[in-house]
């Protein structure tokens, strides 16, 4: 097992909350460019060895460039680089294509690309069934459905590539639609069979067998109260109202001490719980740092637009410097790296 996931599942998902909100609200692309590789790297770190990529980065990486910028050339007519002009009559896309959209487009499809590596790596990093620890109590069946029903994207994706290598072996190539029947009906009944297999598997350890217990009034009315007084506030922060945060700061707390009280009720047993150890806290406290400078800057210093004339964006040294701590997880405590992992062994 990597070393680095001995950190708990709670240390992670406070790695990519921190990460996630530092890509989001920092859209600069020299930022996204930082997080992209501070990603990659963890991504790389904890990948276990010899396993290969689920896909082709670099192809995935170009087109999540290559069509927003084609987008955003197509729908977004600003800026004073025109690179091209489609006929005015053309509804929609008709008018000047500028180096500006262009860029906001690909600047976007960075950003995009950063988050699906941040979490491509916390979903590598933390266990399926820390995965269902992490989600309330109270929402624990809910959990479990929807871990089996992700779990099933690699099992559908690996039966794929055994039924293509079968065919393959028997020389068998589709051709036109109807040539993929041979291969659609394969995965279908293998994928109901595994539905089955899980289905009885549940059934044999008592999942669902709960008490169905009607919920009372007092419960239903403080929800009721919880939803109308967040939806309220959310509206009044339009009008930029300080009751708007009240409101919906007391609707939110409402709602999760219902989840809250509502999870209390719900008991199951751990065969292995994980500890919390002196790396975690130096990773948490790594993953607030970014955190913290991105709330000391100004707006002015993170905003960017490539609008009217495409220049360089601004860059705050200290701030770009702040992001590698994101790499905290690599390190121990004594910023000592890591040993690789899953080493290999000699006699």
């Amino acid at each position: 097992m990597s070393p680095t996931r001995s950190l708990t599942p709670h240390t992670w998902l406070t790695w990519l909350i921190a990460a996630a909100t530092v890509t989001i609200i920092a859209r600069n692309p020299l930022y996204s460019l930082i997080m992209l590789g501070v990603a990659g790297i963890m991504y790389n770190r904890v990948r276990p060895r010899g396993a290969s990529f689920p896909f082709n980065w670099l192809q995935l990486g170009g087109l999540m460039l290559f069509i927003p910028a084609i987008f955003y050339a197509l729908s977004l007519h600003s800026g004073n680089t025109v690179l091209a002009r489609l006929p005015a009559q053309w509804p929609l896309i008709g008018g000047p294509l500028t180096l500006e959209a262009m860029f906001l487009g690909a600047s976007n499809g960075l950003l995009l690309l950063a988050l699906l590596v941040l979490f491509a790596t916390f979903n590598r990093a933390v266990a399926s069934t820390d995965l269902i620890r992490l989600t309330p109590r109270a929402l624990h069946h809910l959990g479990i459905v929807v871990l089996i029903a992700l779990t099933y994207v690699p099992e559908t994706t690996a039966q794929w590539r055994r039924i293509r290598e079968a065919q393959a072996i028997r020389g068998y190539e589709p051709k036109g639609w109807r040539g993929w029947r041979p291969l659609l009906l394969p995965l279908l009944v293998s994928g109901l069979e595994r539905a089955m297999d899980v289905a009885e598997a549940m059934v044999a350890r008592g999942y669902g067998a709960t008490e169905e217990r009607p919920q009372s009034v007092r419960r239903q009315t403080v929800m009721l109260v919880g939803l109308a007084a967040a939806f309220l506030g959310w509206f009044l922060i339009f009008a930029r109202s300080i009751w708007g945060w009240v409101l919906m700061g007391t609707g939110v707390g409402l709602l999760g001490w219902l989840v809250w009280r509502a999870g209390r009720a719900v008991t199951f047993t751990r065969y292995q719980s994980t500890t919390w150890q002196w790396a975690d806290t130096w990773v948490i406290i790594a993953t607030l740092i970014p955190l913290l400078v991105l709330f000391w800057l100004t707006p002015t210093a993170l905003f960017y637009t490539p609008f009217p004339q495409l220049t360089l964006p601004p860059f705050q040294p200290l701030f770009g410097l702040t992001l590698l701590a994101l790499l905290m997880p690599l390190y121990n405590p004594a910023f000592r790296l890591l040993p690789s992992p899953n080493p290999q062994t000699r006699p």
